[in-house]
């Protein structure tokens, strides 16, 4: 147990410095990030992983899985990715209203993320419901 639980801090915080630099290389329009942009979105995604068997290692040596125990696995990462999501879509909506101030059209990547940011948030919501009421909320 107390192995998952240092996997889970090691896992935790590098995946949050992974999140860092994906968006980073997602909402700068620079090539030279841009490149880097798939490396750490499957670092952030794969770091993730980590941090769900850790939390499923933790779990597995107190008992058995329950379906209550699966949701709450699942709900952590869709939970933390449709924040994500959201912060994405806040900031194209805010590099948008900028440039409207300026009387400038808005950058296309700022519109690109602000439209998926959106739909993946309205996404992870729904799946976050469905958890929510596997849980056992009313």
């Amino acid at each position: 147990m107390i192995r998952a639980l240092i996997f889970l801090g090691l896992f935790s915080a590098a995946m949050v410095g992974a999140m860092v630099r994906f968006n980073e290389a997602l909402v700068l329009d620079d090539s030279k990030r841009a490149e880097h942009r798939t490396l750490w979105g499957v670092l952030y995604v794969g770091l993730w992983i980590g941090v769900s068997y850790a939390l499923w290692d933790v779990i597995r040596h107190e008992r058995a899985l329950t379906t209550a125990d699966w949701a709450a696995l699942a709900l952590a990462p869709v939970g933390w990715l449709t924040f994500n999501a959201f912060w994405l879509a806040a900031w194209g909506a805010i590099e948008e209203r900028n440039a409207q101030r300026r009387g400038a059209e808005p950058p296309p990547r700022a519109v690109l993320i602000k439209r998926r940011g959106w739909r993946l948030t309205i996404a992870g919501l729904a799946i976050v419901l469905v958890l929510v009421i596997i849980l056992g909320a009313t």
